[in-house]
């Protein structure tokens, strides 16, 4: 297994190398590296993004769905959750 957290460690991962007849064996892990960001502020976010690109060129609809669920991803984070924590915090005082 490779953490991507310390990227010195996953320098040797290149994208088109991501194959079936993959050179590498090793199991990338993000686990522990602040979930609820998006793809693109992960570590390696290179590879997450291939697999991604995989995923959904290959599900009926991938194609508008992807899209759909950024959007969803970032009302949540830039809309619901502000809103949850001013929320919260009013009602802590009351």
């Amino acid at each position: 297994m490779v953490w991507p957290g310390d990227l010195a460690r996953t320098a040797h991962i290149h994208v088109p190398d991501l194959t079936q007849n993959s050179p590498h064996p090793q199991v990338i892990h993000w686990a522990g590296l602040g979930w609820g960001k998006a793809l693109t502020e992960m570590p390696r976010s290179d590879i997450l993004l291939h697999f991604e690109d995989l995923y959904y060129s290959r599900i009926p609809f991938g194609s508008w769905l992807r899209p759909s669920r950024h959007g969803q991803f970032w009302a949540d984070r830039r809309l619901v959750a502000p809103l949850k924590h001013g929320v919260k915090h009013i009602l802590r005082r009351v």
